[in-house]
């Protein structure tokens, strides 16, 4: 099919290079590719115009190059590394070479092609791209390699369809051939112009810039290329100049379009430093720009910044609680209040996770970064809803201010970072500005911190059991367990010394996991080495994290497969504030327990100012009093506390809740328990914590 010049064409005078196809034996696997443009690149990589599997072929192996009217074969990349392996032609090693048809070509020693005549090989061979369906579909996403984005199953004429500009010149620049691209955006030649230089229909820079490649080309003989831009209808047009040397100091020069490249190279550029969920800045983007402040500091003594880092309060109890896609939203949304919170030139970034970082520009005094930090807690503090959930945000704040001692970016971070966590050791929503002094602290948080995680992966906590009695009869009718930490410096820490840090920092997920399975297999090992015919009635104690984290049903039911015990040998105690939070998901979670037989019981029941409206609504097993009530029993009889406690007696039995009494310490509490008609109790009175061990004699003896 000859081009007509109502598609604006004026071919090159050359044979037609359609008229070759390349056969590769690859191991196992034979390939047809019809050669259907002036440049392939061959390698292993999965983004090679020709892709081979043998592992003896380079990443990039050769360049097949149409010059001069035939293909040319060269190792490695153009102006690049050679193949590790070599290219051979016709048994003979070589760099580069003009091939025909007939010749060999060994690219290692299982993979070898041959160079042929199209008309030479059968219609099956030649029309087989399912033979080679890497080829046929990789190099569509190869922008600035391949010259004729077309497809190789369309009609062999694909050389008229090219998009891009191809001209033959001269060394002096004179226009000796062309042919127009179908790309519209392109400059358009015409037949007029053959014999005129480029200086008369390109921009100067663009010309002395072609010329200094072309000199190049002439000292080499290696394909170049370089980038231009073009002010095309009062628009930049951005091309791609691709240079080949020709014969008789001739030129060959392919223009081409590569604005929409440019356009995806802006935007993963753009994705490179900006967090992909929230749009905002990310690490990377926030260390350069603050390192370009310490430096302007370093310049401009009157120059001041401040670096604030803001961690989210809790947020891995909504993510675990509510899923991920909820805790997204949430970022999302975090991420627009630290914005509005800000002015124009100031920078906020995440960091990764509930983490964010803040970059307050030129600022005059710390109470400017203070009035900031003040500003977006009481922005960030504002409700929102999350799945029919009402969220209440929090964030830690740590604040510091630029010095002349900062020489680094890091120590900016590290100070920042220190402040944050004072101001989480200090409570939530708290914000801290930094200072050498309160580096002790923060540290001892960190190290804190640091030993926790340890102590998962070391599995250095240990269970203690406290037994339970009914109070009538003061026999034994279970256990609470207790959990510790044995530190490695050899002291047995209660939950009071770590379990605060550990749920400030999302540590309490793994605690409270391993509570739980610890719990079960020691069940199972009492009920099998005990002679008691008692049921062994164990209480677990489970934080408010993950009694509303969306996987507890799960982890429990899997437990009680995988350790073989009865469910209704375990209880849950829930605390009363963990309830109240969310009095309706909570009573939607009991029911789940209760379908898998486990019993509930309420914890530090008496200090919900709401418990007593709610009570009726749940479908719990019993309720433990808070032991601050039963301490005030040592005070005078007609103290409130004595009211209180008969009170709730009173009203748990008119629902038909059994109480237990925490905390028993000596007769008295005894004597008023009893005659408040209370039905269980523990404490150093009755039986301090127990080993495992301890617990199975106990058992035989109750």
């Amino acid at each position: 099919m000859q081009p007509s010049q109502e598609r604006d064409i004026y071919p090159l005078n050359r044979p037609d290079f359609r008229q070759f196809t390349l056969l590769i034996q690859d191991e196992e696997r034979r390939l047809a590719v019809p050669l259907s443009k002036n440049f392939y690149s061959i390698g292993r990589n999965q983004d090679r115009d020709i892709q081979l599997l043998c592992r003896g072929v380079s990443r990039y192996h050769a360049s097949l190059i149409w010059l001069c009217d035939s293909y040319h074969i060269v190792d490695g990349e153009p102006g690049g590394r050679p193949s590790k392996n070599g290219v051979f032609v016709n048994k003979k090693a070589v760099k580069k070479k003009t091939l025909k048809a007939g010749d060999r070509i060994i690219f290692c020693k299982d993979v070898y092609g041959e160079i042929e005549n199209s008309l030479s090989i059968s219609q099956k061979e030649k029309a087989a791209p399912e033979n080679f369906p890497e080829q046929k579909n990789s190099r569509y996403f190869t922008p600035g390699v391949n010259y004729l984005d077309t497809k190789i199953e369309a009609d062999l004429s694909l050389f008229y369809d090219c998009p891009d500009l191809f001209m033959k010149v001269d060394s002096e620049g004179q226009i000796l051939n062309f042919q127009n691209g179908t790309d519209q955006e392109l400059p358009k030649l015409s037949p007029e112009q053959i014999g005129k230089t480029i200086f008369e229909f390109f921009p100067i820079n663009f010309c002395l810039n072609l010329f200094k490649h072309m000199r190049q080309i002439e000292k080499n003989k290696n394909l170049r290329s370089f980038e231009v831009s073009l002010l095309r209808n009062d628009h930049i047009l951005c091309c791609e100049v691709r240079i080949f040397p020709g014969p008789d100091s001739h030129t060959v020069i392919i223009l081409r379009n590569i604005n929409q490249r440019k356009v995806l190279e802006q935007k993963l550029l753009l994705e490179a430093v900006h967090d992909s969920l929230t749009g905002l800045p990310n690490r990377a983007l926030f260390l350069e720009k603050t390192a370009h402040s310490v430096a302007l500091k370093q310049r401009k003594k009157n120059y001041e910044f401040a670096v604030l880092f803001v961690d989210l309060d809790r947020f891995k109890i909504v993510n675990d609680s509510l899923g991920h896609l909820a805790g997204d939203r949430l970022l999302v949304e975090i991420s627009a209040r630290l914005k509005a919170c800000l002015r124009p030139q100031d920078l906020v970034a995440r960091l990764g996770g509930d983490e964010f970082a803040i970059l307050l520009h030129d600022i005059q005094v710390i109470e400017d970064a203070i009035e900031v930090a003040e500003r977006i807690q009481e922005k960030i503090s504002i409700p929102l809803m999350l799945d029919g959930r009402e969220i209440f945000p929090s964030a830690s704040i740590g604040i510091t201010f630029s010095t002349d001692e900062y020489k680094s970016v890091e120590e900016v971070i590290k100070d920042a970072d220190v402040a944050m966590y004072q101001a989480k050791a200090n409570g939530r929503a708290k914000y801290a500005v930094f200072n050498p002094e309160s580096i002790k602290p923060s540290l001892a948080f960190l190290q804190l911190d640091s030993a926790l995680k340890r102590a998962i992966e070391r599995q250095e906590f240990r269970l203690l059991y406290q037994p339970i009695f009914k109070l009538k009869s003061q026999k034994l009718i279970g256990l609470e367990a207790l959990i510790r930490w044995a530190h490695p410096e050899g002291e047995l820490l209660v939950p009071e010394q770590f379990l605060g840090q550990a749920e400030e920092t999302g540590l309490t997920d793994s605690i409270g996991q391993w509570t739980l399975q610890e719990s079960c297999r020691q069940l199972r090992e009492w009920e099998q080495r005990s002679k008691s015919v008692l049921p062994i009635i164990l209480s677990v104690n489970v934080s408010k994290h993950q009694f509303y984290h969306s996987d507890l049903i799960n982890l429990l039911r899997n437990l009680i497969e995988q350790y073989q015990i009865n469910a209704s040998n375990l209880k849950l105690e829930i605390t009363e504030a963990t309830i109240m939070e969310d009095i309706q998901t909570s009573i939607n979670i009991f029911n789940c327990l209760n379908k898998l037989g486990i019993a509930v019981l309420i914890d530090d029941f008496g200090t919900g100012y709401s418990s007593l409206n709610h009570l009726h609504e749940l479908p719990i097993d019993a309720l433990k009093i808070d032991r601050s009530f039963i301490s005030g029993i040592d005070q005078d009889a007609s103290s409130a506390g004595f009211t209180i406690i008969h009170s709730i007696i009173d009203l748990a039995h008119n629902l038909g809740i059994e109480v237990i009494a925490e905390g028993i310490e000596c007769a008295r509490h005894m004597a008023w328990l009893k005659a408040f008609k209370c039905d269980y109790g523990q404490g150093f009175y009755l039986g301090k914590p127990l080993m495992a061990g301890q617990v199975v004699s106990l058992l035989e003896t109750a």
